[in-house]
């Protein structure tokens, strides 16, 4: 072992560190990666080792016996989120360090020109390892960069500067093989100190800039040699910069030679990106650009500037309040060009937006163009259409810049009245290879495509159009009163309609043909009720007259024979779906059907073609629906099926949902005509006039049902009577092999699962929740079990008095993982005398519907559960959780040693979980979840003495009555917590409350383990822990959500660590954040936001 020279000890607990390591004299690498590590002194005595490895490891200290290690010539603490102190004169021992990196961890570097006494690293150190040719770094403060910091000889780096940067592991684990390793993030306070950085900026091919003040172009201010070696270029929130080349101050050099990406974000004065005559070659190699939030900007480029972007692959323009058009046409004999290469183009919230080049499309129209123009808007012959209406109809491309290999196209905010040319030949440029076409919030188009250029989309794969309020019909005809024969779309994969609250139909023609079509959502379209249409009226279906075909949404004109999924939503004024006729083969392969918020739909299905759809329907999800009555119109295939075949439906999951006026899924027994055989899962909800679920044939053959949920419903039976004679002369038997769930939720008219004799065989479940059924008796107890036996040999009129009980106790219990039992079930089991292994199998129990305030949780009960690991208590009154001595010891050692999980909902009566004169209780403290919901006099979680040692999860909601959560004692034994989640409890000021012996001492709170942390509709909630002698460290959090806290001043009033922490989440605002360099910093900054909203002083750039 002493002459092991390469030792890897990746993810070992490693504190102390083993002393036989300085004996390894000739060790040279060792890898420290993972690793729980303190003291590593020992290191210092491996005079050989030449690489040295921490990554992601806990090292809080680099200690000074490091710099023995002369030898060393690479140095890994990336990710060590926890390193504080790198102690004084250790790197600048490292003399022949070659790679030193020490990027998402250390930051606490010192500046030049401390009196004090050194207790930290100085970037001054750096300047002395001069064999240093590869560096990762970050400097949260420009001010304290050293003058010659970096060294020419450096090859590779990646040196962030600012307390804006992120370091983005996984993006650059995941491009490593082709990202840049020369990256420079800068965001510099004052332009002086650029010249500390010259030395980088000649080599960064990775450049990010943030917040440059005192610039006013990017080029030449920044490098006058036109940044030769740059690939990558990023500029956001630099409200100075006016232009990113300023040809006036570089003449006629060429610019960005090797630039691939440009990436320009929030620059609210930059008014050109290339100021001045073009120069070739600039630009030349790029192929990806993105402008977002620039208002100032009218344009991206001059055409002639185009000319040169022959690499140009994707083009990204966003929020740009003033943008008019993309490419600036300089004069009308500039020459049409084609951008081969661009693949993809986003135009995104661009409300001035008039076309893509607008000086080249003409403006007055001729004779022939005009009278295309009028048909294409509909006027009548006698109606004079002003050349103002004729050029606001102009395109948004045109034919002088052409994309013949365009494949992806995002149109959305745009104002534009029509996308391409009427005319095939010029459309063709664009769209002849496009795959993708979004149009969203266009509300200004009242179509989409003419007649005369769907032929040019054979390649059109995916098609959205969504919330163009304008929007009448997709595809119009080429002339008036002229309608189309077929429209055919070969490869159309997907196609999405949503909001468009004024499109009557999708094209006017014969035939409408989507061959490959696999996906189709219409959604809030309220006048679309025939999807094709032979009239070319625009007010089919809206008009007094409309026709039973015209009220149905697909009939035989509509041909998608591989349609997989079908969602109609929000279709309020739509009666029929489909007509009883349909072409062959159309719709027959569906999958999926989603229809939520019809209030006039009357039929799901019709009758005559129910066969069709069920040969390959396997979801269906109904809900919201108010006028359905029945799901499964039966008639029909009842009275043509006179022979004994036996029709098996591929159905596998039901949802209904919603339904006020649904009286019945199946309208009549199918009496083994049509088999269910493949349902596993079914959910019924909030169906009040719903009386039964299932028919008694269909009952009877669903082996394969996993789940049943009802929930909610007026529901007297499970399984409707039988009339048949055959029926009533037997006792069926009902099995449910494949049953593992049964919920029975809120259901007050159910009396049984059947209303006769009958058996019930479930020997697969596993969970059963019967909620608020009073009517229901869930279990027959021993007596009763033998009162039956006893009855059976007497006549049938004397059994069925009273509604059979759902389940036989002991028949069903043995093989439960999740039970709910109430108070007379709990009652039932303490007269009882069962088997010992009975509830071996239990692992999740919930207790509810203790109404009387004066019983007490009956712990007698738990030593009949040996493997239970979850307990739930819901709408229980008990006072207390845990009165003093209540607790068996027996009930006591199973408490301690598996409960892991305890959720208290709804306990309005709880004041204390314990009292505070108890002895700490090992139940609670063995926890590793706690769930605490709508507990509303309970006033803490936890007295002070309280330990949670164990717990990982707390999550809190709806506690009216809590001013604070746990005590700051309390929180320091919370080594293991990961999330904590607080939500609604209004009355909260703090989270942490300081004990009372603690209040004038020093004292510290770790949560070491705490990676995300919630506070959510905390209307009182003022800091974290008010206590400024209170220190406060989370060495793991990484998120962190506040929302509406509109007190919450400060996180916390004493000192804060949190290295990992870089954004404080808004989660009423969807990806929006917020960080002002630390914690505290940003909850102030919020505040003081807030506090400006409110009074009306904030200024409108926040």
């Amino acid at each position: 072992m002493e002459e092991l020279k390469v030792l890897d000890l990746t993810g070992m607990h490693l504190s102390p560190l083993p002393l036989s390591l300085q004996y390894l004299k000739h060790l040279e690498t060792l890898c420290l990666d993972g690793c729980v590590l303190e003291d590593i002194s020992a290191i210092g005595e491996l005079k050989k080792l030449q690489v040295l490895s921490f990554v992601q490891s806990t090292i809080v200290r680099l200690p000074s016996e490091v710099r023995k290690l002369t030898r060393l010539r690479l140095l890994d603490l990336r990710r060590c989120q926890g390193l504080e102190v790198i102690s004084p004169d250790v790197l600048s021992r490292l003399a022949r360090l070659e790679e030193l990196y020490i990027g998402d961890g250390f930051v606490q570097w010192k500046g030049e020109g401390h009196d004090e006494p050194r207790n930290n690293a100085n970037l001054s150190e750096l300047k002395l390892l001069s064999k240093l040719s590869t560096l990762e770094v970050h400097i949260m403060d420009a001010n304290i960069m050293p003058k010659d910091l970096f060294s020419e000889k450096l090859e590779r780096f990646r040196v962030f500067i600012g307390d804006e940067w992120d370091w983005d592991w996984h993006e650059y684990e995941r491009y490593a093989d082709y990202r840049s390793l020369r990256t420079l993030k800068l965001k510099l306070s004052r332009s002086a100190l650029l010249e500390r950085v010259k030395v980088l900026l000649m080599k960064t091919e990775d450049l990010y800039l943030d917040d440059l003040r005192g610039l006013r172009s990017v080029l030449y201010e920044l490098d006058d040699q036109g940044f030769p070696e740059l690939k990558h270029l990023h500029v956001q929130n630099s409200l100075g910069i006016q232009y990113i080349i300023d040809w006036m101050i570089m003449g006629h050099s060429t610019a960005f030679p090797r630039l691939e990406s440009l990436f320009i974000e929030n620059l609210h004065n930059l008014e050109k990106i290339y100021y001045g005559p073009y120069m070739v070659g600039s630009f030349s190699n790029l192929r990806k650009l993105k402008v977002g939030n620039c208002n100032a900007l009218r344009s991206l480029f001059s055409f002639s500037m185009f000319k040169g972007l022959g690499k140009l692959e994707e083009v990204d323009v966003s929020s740009c309040e003033i943008m008019e058009e993309i490419a600036v046409e300089e004069g009308e004999d500039d020459e049409e060009i084609n951008l081969t290469q661009i693949r993809s183009l986003t135009l995104d919230n661009l409300p001035q937006l008039t076309s893509f080049c607008s000086q080249g499309q003409e403006k007055v129209c001729s004779a022939s163009q005009r009278t295309q123009k009028e048909a294409a808007v509909g006027t009548s012959s006698k109606e004079i259409v002003c050349e103002d209406e004729i050029e606001a109809l102009l395109p948004l491309f045109s034919k002088k810049i052409g994309f013949p290999n365009l494949e992806d196209i995002k149109l959305s905010g745009i104002n534009v009245k029509m996308i391409w040319p009427n005319q095939h030949i010029e459309s063709s440029l664009y769209i002849e290879k496009l795959t993708t076409l979004i149009v969203d919030g266009c509300g200004n188009l009242n179509y989409l495509f003419t007649s005369s250029i769907v032929g040019s989309l054979a390649q059109l794969k995916t098609l959205e159009i969504c919330e163009c309020k304008s929007m009448e019909e997709v595809i119009i005809a080429e002339g008036e009163g002229e309608m189309m024969s077929k429209m055919l779309f070969p490869k159309l994969h997907s196609l999405k309609l949503k909001g468009l609250p004024r499109i009557v139909r999708f094209c006017t023609a014969n035939l409408i043909e989507c061959p490959s079509l696999k996906v189709l959502r219409v959604d809030n379209c309220p006048h679309l009720h025939a999807f094709l249409s032979t009239c070319t009226s625009k007010n089919v279906g809206t008009s007094s007259g409309v026709t039973q075909a015209n009220a149905t949404l697909f009939d035989e004109k509509v041909w998608f024979p591989n349609l997989e999924e079908l969602y109609i939503m929000h279709m309020h004024k739509l009666e029929m779906i489909w007509c009883d006729e349909l072409l062959a083969d159309s719709f027959s392969r569906l999958k999926v059907l989603q229809v939520q918020y019809g209030k006039q739909l009357l039929k799901i299905f019709p009758s005559k073609l129910l066969g069709r759809f069920l040969q390959n329907l396997e979801l269906l999800v109904v809900k919201n629906c108010d006028s359905v009555e029945e799901v499964f119109d039966l008639r029909a295939l009842v009275r043509v099926s006179e022979a004994p075949v036996v029709e098996r439906s591929q159905l596998r999951t039901l949802d209904i949902r919603d339904l006020p006026n649904l009286k019945q899924v199946w309208n009549m027994d199918p009496h083994g005509i049509l088999s269910f055989y493949n349902l596993r899962l079914v959910y019924a909800w909030n169906c009040p006039k719903l009386k039964s679920l299932f028919p008694f044939s269909i009952a009877i053959g669903l082996p394969h049902l996993a789940l049943l949920n009802i929930n909610g419903c007026g529901m007297e039976e499970v399984v409707a009577k039988e009339e048949s004679v055959e029926a009533i002369t037997i006792n069926p038997k009902f099995v449910f092999r494949g049953l593992k769930a049964l919920i029975l939720w809120q259901l007050e008219e159910l009396r049984c699962f059947y209303s006769e004799k009958h058996s019930l065989e479930c020997t697969q479940l596993k969970h059963l929740c019967v909620y608020r059924c009073e009517k229901l008796k869930t279990f027959n107890s021993e007596s009763q079990e033998m009162q039956e036996i006893l009855m059976n040999g007497q006549e049938s009129q004397l059994k069925i008095q009273v509604p059979q009980p759902l389940f036989a106790f002991r028949e069903i219990v043995g093989n439960l993982e999740q039970l709910a039992l109430n108070n007379e079930d709990i009652a039932m089991m303490q007269q009882s005398h069962f088997p010992i292994d009975l509830f071996f199998k239990l692992k999740i129990l919930v207790l509810q519907s203790f109404h009387d305030a004066s019983v007490n949780l009956p712990f007698n009960i738990f030593p009949k559960f040996p493997n239970l690991e979850k307990l739930v208590l819901g709408s229980c009154y008990f006072r207390e959780l845990l009165p003093h001595g209540v607790v068996s010891e027996d009930a006591g050692v199973l408490l301690q040693s598996q409960i892991r999980f305890l959720k208290l909902d709804f306990l309005p009566n709880i004041r204390h979980i314990w009292n505070q004169d108890c002895q700490p209780v090992p139940f609670l403290q063995n926890l590793e979840t706690l769930e605490i919901w709508r507990c509303h006099r309970l006033t803490n979680l936890a007295p002070s003495s309280a330990t949670f040692k164990n717990l990982a999860i707390l999550n809190v909601w709806k506690c009216q009555g809590l001013l604070s959560l746990i005590s700051s004692s309390t929180a320091k034994s919370m080594v293991n917590l990961t999330t904590m989640i607080v939500r609604e409890s209004h009355k909260v000021e703090e989270i942490v409350s300081n004990d009372r012996n603690d209040s004038q001492s020093q004292s510290e709170i770790v949560l070491w383990k705490l990676r995300t942390l919630k506070l959510l509709c905390l209307k009182s909630l003022s800091s974290f822990c008010s206590s400024a002698n209170c220190t406060l460290k989370f060495p793991s959090l990484e998120e962190l959500i506040v929302t509406q806290c509109p007190r919450m001043k400060i996180f916390s009033q004493g000192a804060i660590s949190a290295p990992k922490l870089k954004r404080v989440n808004l989660a009423e605002e969807r990806a929006k954040w917020r960080w002002i360099g630390n914690l505290n910093s940003t909850i102030i900054q919020l505040y003081t936001e807030k506090l400006f909203r409110f009074s009306g002083q904030l200024p409108s750039f926040f």
